[in-house]
């Protein structure tokens, strides 16, 4: 199986955010900006959408202090994917969402999140397998 990981710094904006104000409208817009911007660099030049192949996906808010709905953080994140790293979101076929208390102890992550634990008081972990 193949895979990409990357990590979004800061807390992740809601599906929730595009019905509300117009702030709320601009700041999901712009955390799923940042998705597709950071899913863009991790991947290799010669990157070929995933067209065909079913995708796993899993998502992990790591944060100190207040916390999202896990089920409303997937779809900005999908949505910065889609057209990027695979064609559609349709071919998701497992998607995992949690959240963890960066206070706690961390039983063997991966080392890009043992980086980011370092660098960031709240960040979001993607990976991508097909």
């Amino acid at each position: 199986m193949e895979q990409i990981e990357f990590v979004i710094k800061g807390p992740p904006v809601g599906i929730n955010a595009k019905e509300h104000s117009k702030t709320s409208r601009r700041k999901y817009r712009q955390w799923k900006e940042s998705v597709t911007q950071v899913a863009t660099n991790v991947l290799p030049d010669d990157w070929e959408i995933i067209e065909s192949a079913e995708v796993v996906v899993r998502i992990t808010n790591y944060h100190s202090g207040g916390f999202h709905d896990v089920d409303n953080v997937i779809k900005p994140i999908f949505d910065g994917m889609n057209g990027v790293v695979f064609g559609d979101d349709k071919q998701v076929r497992i998607v995992t969402s949690e959240r963890v208390d960066v206070t706690i102890v961390i039983s063997n992550p991966p080392n890009l999140v043992l980086d980011s634990l370092d660098r960031y008081d709240e960040f979001v972990y993607v990976s991508v397998e097909w």
